[in-house]
């Protein structure tokens, strides 16, 4: 796993929403950001949406859930998860952006995301 990789949960009980990692493993293996897509509500944050045609996953208008975002150590994301196409490097480029406008992203993902050089 790599900074941009896509998965999906191996147990559907956990969830069948795409996440994606938007930190960097290599730099801290133990502490990896995280964040999940799901479908575009009326409410919903509008830091990062992402149409379909953007990820081979996505199939309707979804966000990115940046107040649901995790911090997970790459040994759990490697053993639970089965990986998915990655992100492309624009939409690589916008879940970041998305993430330094965020007002939902917690600030210490942020900062973690700061001390990478990635927000």
């Amino acid at each position: 796993m790599k900074l941009g990789d896509a998965f999906l949960y191996t147990e559907v009980a956990i969830g069948a929403h795409l996440h994606f990692v938007i930190s960097d493993p290599y730099m801290n293996a133990e502490r990896v950001v995280v964040v999940s897509v799901t479908t575009l509500r009326a409410q919903a944050d509008q830091a990062c949406v992402l149409h379909p045609g953007e990820h081979p996953f996505i199939e309707r208008p979804s966000y990115v859930f940046y107040a649901k975002a995790k911090i997970l150590p790459l040994a759990f994301i490697t053993r639970y998860t089965t990986r998915m196409e990655p992100a492309s490097d624009r939409v690589l480029e916008r879940l970041l952006e998305g993430a330094a406008s965020s007002e939902h992203l917690e600030t210490g993902i942020r900062f973690l995301l700061e001390q990478q050089g990635l927000v």
